[in-house]
């Protein structure tokens, strides 16, 4: 029973692995617009007796004629930086991705480990999920 559970589990997480794996990769041909007013602003964080540097923005572009508002960096979250010099070199790019369905859902970049992470943990499961049947 608690194999069934397990295999079950991981299927749930495998499938929404993919399923953020294949949004990320239609974000990348959502139509781009130019951001105005960026303001990007790092902040340290302490992870147990670890610093680390996030990035945070603050952006408005217009779409077909409508002002929106933005605040997304990385399009699902992305790595921190290892140093605040590494944080405020980050790229800014001049242009906003922008969703085709809902144009108040926009993003700057994608981190391409965090790409690759959810395609990595879509596979994993789908491999692993057969054998933990097999186990019960």
């Amino acid at each position: 029973m608690i194999y069934e559970i397990i295999a079950f589990f991981l299927a749930a997480i495998s499938s929404l692995s993919l399923v953020i794996f294949m949004t990320m990769c239609w974000a990348r041909f959502w139509p781009r617009v130019p951001s105005k007013d960026t303001e990007k602003l790092v902040n340290e964080v302490k992870v147990g007796d670890r610093r680390v540097w996030i990035v945070t923005v603050k952006y408005h572009y217009f779409h077909q004629g409508e002002k929106y508002e933005g605040n997304t960096y990385f399009l699902f979250g992305g790595r921190p930086f290892s140093s605040k010099e590494k944080a405020e070199e980050a790229e800014m790019p001049d242009r906003v991705f922008v969703c085709p369905v809902s144009a108040n859902i926009s993003y700057l970049r994608q981190d391409q480990r965090t790409f690759w992470f959810f395609l990595g943990a879509a596979i994993f499961g789908y491999i692993v999920t057969p054998f933990i049947f097999l186990l019960s």
